[in-house]
């Protein structure tokens, strides 16, 4: 009589055992119970583009920036688009125009970050337009963008030349919507007084 009591005990925590596996198993979306594994990506492109033009809208609709440049290749494994010759257009709210040329950019997170590399130089369009040239420009090694919040930073030497002289500074941020220019340190500037 005992060894006919294990054995119903044994069957029914068997028969729970494999109730609760099945369970278990039933659980599993159909991707888990196929095992199949993800394929990896290799470093590869998957498009590339010759002189080409992106414009970037905002949620209004309006453009907030425009990149041309003479090659972009778009690596998919990282979501990053190396750029060559990048020529960014920034534009504000208020139509103001902010021209960022480079040899070099690393486009990510969609496009609302780059990274210039390589005599980077900026000035306002109005400038050039008025047939003054760029009258206030920066010039920079590197210059990270952040296109979404609309302001550029780096740690990098900056030199900006105004029409009355050149100031020399090491790191700045700068918010193009505020028009707001943030020096960090070691700033020294050379300037010509007015006549009068």
């Amino acid at each position: 009589m005992n060894a006919i009591y294990v054995r119903r005990r044994f069957s029914l925590v068997l028969i729970l055992s494999i109730t609760a596996a099945l369970g278990w198993w039933l659980s599993r979306g159909p991707e888990d119970l196929l095992f199949i594994p993800k394929p990896t990506l290799r470093h590869e492109p998957d498009y590339i583009l010759e002189d080409f033009t992106l414009t970037s809208a905002g949620d209004d609709g309006l453009p907030r920036y425009r990149m041309t440049g003479a090659m972009m290749t778009h690596y998919p494994d990282t979501e990053v688009a190396q750029v060559e010759q990048p020529r960014l257009e920034f534009i504000t709210v208020a139509g103001e125009r902010w021209i960022i040329t480079a040899i070099h950019a690393q486009a990510e997170q969609k496009g609302d970050f780059v990274k210039l590399r390589g005599e980077v130089s900026v000035f306002r369009d109005d400038h050039v337009r008025q047939g003054q040239g760029p009258i206030q420009s920066l010039k920079t090694e590197s210059l990270d963008v952040h296109v979404a919040e609309g302001y550029a930073e780096t740690d990098e030497d900056v030199v900006i030349t105004q029409s009355f002289g050149v100031t020399r500074a090491q790191g700045l941020r700068i918010n193009f919507r505020q028009r707001h220019l943030y020096l960090k340190s070691r700033v020294r500037g050379e300037y010509v007084l007015p006549a009068g």
